[in-house]
């Protein structure tokens, strides 16, 4: 899937969040539902983009994104 470091990022965050403020603590829970509502809308939009046959063009330009971070 398209986009990982995020998402690994947003993870590291929970993670975080539950060590230090618990599983029920409210700031737990808004990170919750937030990467939850997140995810939602990122597999909204790549389902679009995979039907309308614009995800090939997406991945070509990640990669030459991701091309242009490498250079020195």
């Amino acid at each position: 899937m398209m986009w990982t470091a995020p998402w690994r990022t947003m993870n590291d965050i929970l993670a975080k969040k539950r060590r230090i403020y618990g599983k029920r603590h409210p700031k737990t829970l808004a990170t919750e539902k937030n990467m939850l509502s997140r995810r939602q809308a990122h597999r909204r939009v790549v389902e679009r983009l995979v039907l309308r046959g614009s995800w090939s063009y997406v991945v070509a330009v990640r990669r030459a994104f991701v091309r242009l971070l490498k250079k020195p």
